[in-house]
């Protein structure tokens, strides 16, 4: 079982039951317990496992160079009373499957079976139960390898292969919005104790009264009373947008617009449940529009795709690809849309809305679109939708992905902002390090783990730098976040590598935040290539509230009203603009088409 990150930004859990109808929200909390480190002889190598979850970072290993038994010491036997698991991080260079055996005292054999994840390179952390029979507890532990190329040389390298207690904890929520009605977490909170800010020596400096508590990125809330579930929906929002801390970014009257959002509640509470989140989100959408207040819900809804996606140059809606061959040979790409099913459009929209609500449609909807060619005639086409269409893997950019462009340039696309992506570094830096020129592509990177962007960006500014500011509006109200110095230099990008950060409308919160600090720590060697004015300027921490019925509230409302500041400013709505600003004027310059903005980067600031 791979662990599950509790710290903000994306964490999945259950929930307590509550009793005597109560509304009350939880989050959840790992609680392991060392019982005994099965591989005793680690030592300083060559190797750096970095910070992952809630373990810290190990320069210390054990290599293995052949099929090797452990003996478990008797006098741990009680530790087995709990349910044990084995917690294992891990190196190798061809290395087939991993085999760890367990032999109890009542000779159950029991095996956990590893497949390198990568197949080279640091794996990922890992824990896996091991199910033992009540009364037996371990006698041993075999660990057998196999070598994939065995006229090759091998390595499989442990960091960790520990015996744990692990369990996951249920723990009531002290946030202010469910310390009111129609939640009774205040009758607990009261008893509970706050623990520090656990950011595993990656970090320097945080406020010291910031708990662990207040980054807990997902909350449940049973339900077991006479209340509604729309009506806990309903209250849970106007709590929520009482404690939203961009009102005066947007330039929104707070207390006129609570009043307005009881009354659309109030007015559409009516609604059956799915047409109430509908409502809501379309209500959040048009009024404070932040990516990080919306709503998602289980509620069965009918298929919606489309061959067909646009982009808007100038001020024309051009065709930037069709995925069904019919299509193609009717609507060249390039094509200007002038029409669909009879709506014109005009020159206020947003072409991913055209994109998303009118292109896309259910499955046989009747479709019309009006357009003119690129040789300037006007043209028409129908078709029905078909339940799937095939998208090519150069229109899905893969998370993680490196390639050499050059000799001298390497590329590494980067979806999301977790520790994997720090993994992926250390795999591929003999490579990244190999290069003058680093392209980081952030375009489409809605944010992540702030700690694992920390962790990143140490490789790459080496020295102890400040990573935000976290307070409030008022002056003096602010406390640095600084991050520690690399631990080990020799895993950073050398001092004179250049580097391109590409970002786009759609970069937002800790891909913000990273292409921020790399500009402003390696000013002289990195900038910043964009086709859009400025990045998205969405930069909190979100957390999901797990509501009952499938009903899940996204937002950035639930901490102690601190923001995220970068050298002193709000970056909300305004974003980081770049250092160069490519303008499309066609398709073609698009990805994955000439992607003018790759191109331009590289002859600008890599050659």
């Amino acid at each position: 079982m791979k662990f599950a990150k509790l710290i903000v930004i994306c964490c999945l859990f259950h929930f307590f039951h509550a009793v005597n109808g109560q509304v009350r929200a939880y989050y959840k909390s790992e609680v392991i317990t060392p019982i005994y480190s099965v591989i005793s002889k680690e030592k300083n190598s060559s190797f750096f496992f970095p910070v992952y979850n809630n373990f810290p970072s190990k320069n210390t290993s054990f290599k293995v160079t052949k099929n090797t038994e452990v003996f478990i010491p008797e006098n741990i036997k009680d530790r087995f009373k709990e349910p044990v698991s084995l917690f294992f991080r891990y190196y190798t260079k061809n290395i087939g499957q991993i085999h760890l055996y367990t032999i109890t005292n009542n000779d159950q054999r029991k095996e956990v079976n590893i497949n390198p994840n990568p197949a080279d390179g640091y794996g990922l952390p890992t824990i896996a139960s091991l199910n033992l029979d009540k009364d037996a507890y371990l006698k041993k532990i075999e660990i057998q390898f196999e070598v994939k190329e065995k006229e090759l040389p091998y390595e499989l390298v442990f960091s960790s292969l520990d015996l744990v207690n692990y369990k996951i904890k249920d723990e009531i929520s002290p946030s202010s919005v469910f310390q009111k009605k129609p939640f009774d977490n205040s009758q607990y909170t009261s008893q509970q104790k706050s623990n520090p800010f656990q950011s595993h020596g990656e970090l320097a400096s945080f406020p010291e009264n910031v708990t662990n508590e207040n980054f807990k990125g997902r909350i449940d809330v049973d339900n077991v009373g006479k209340i509604d579930n729309k009506e806990l929906l309903a209250e849970t929002i106007l709590l929520l947008l009482e404690d939203y801390p961009f009102y005066k970014e947007k330039e929104i009257d707070k207390n006129s617009f609570l009043k307005s959002s009881k009354q659309f509640l109030d007015r559409n509470i009516y609604l059956s449940k799915c047409e109430f989140v509908d409502s809501i989100n379309s209500y959040l959408n048009r009024t404070i529009s932040d990516p990080h207040f919306k709503i998602r819900s289980a509620c069965e809804k009918p298929k919606r795709t489309t061959p067909v996606y646009t982009y808007r140059i100038g001020d024309k809606y051009v065709v930037s690809a069709i995925f069904d061959e019919e299509l193609q040979k009717k609507i060249p790409v390039g094509s200007a849309l002038l029409k669909i099913n009879g709506r014109a459009l005009t020159k206020n929209m947003d072409y991913k809305e055209i994109n998303d609500e009118l292109l896309k449609q259910p499955v046989k909807s009747y479709m019309s679109l009006d357009f003119i060619r690129p040789s300037g005639e006007s043209d028409n086409v129908t078709y029905f939708i078909k339940d799937k269409y095939e998208i090519p893997e150069n229109f899905k950019p893969r998370n993680l992905y490196l390639k050499k462009i050059n000799d001298s340039l390497v590329y590494f696309k980067i979806n999301k902002i977790t520790y994997e992506l720090n993994t992926a570094y250390l795999n591929n830096l003999d490579l990244i390090n190999s290069s003058k020129g680093l392209v980081l592509d952030l375009r489409g990177c809605t944010g992540g783990d702030f700690l694992a962007a920390s962790q990143f960006l140490s490789y790459f500014i080496g020295n102890e730098f400040v990573f935000f500011n976290y307070g409030y509006d008022k002056a003096g109200e602010k406390e640095s976040v600084i991050v520690n110095e690399s631990k080990n230099t020799s895993y950073n990008y050398h001092k004179k590598g250049k580097i391109v950060v590409l970002v786009d409308a759609d970069t937002a919160c800790v891909a913000e935040m990273i292409a921020h600090a790399l500009v402003k720590y390696r000013k002289d060697t990195t900038h910043i290539v964009s086709k859009d004015k400025h990045t998205a300027g969405a930069l909190s921490f979100a957390y999901e509230i797990y509501l009952p019925e499938g009903v899940t509230v996204i937002t950035n409302a639930l901490g102690d009203k601190r923001k995220i500041f970068l050298d002193e400013k709000i970056i909300e709505d305004k974003g980081i603009k770049p250092d160069l600003f490519i303008e499309i004027q066609s398709v073609e310059d698009l990805q994955p088409y000439k992607d003018k903005v790759l191109e331009k980067a590289i002859s600008n600031f890599l050659l």
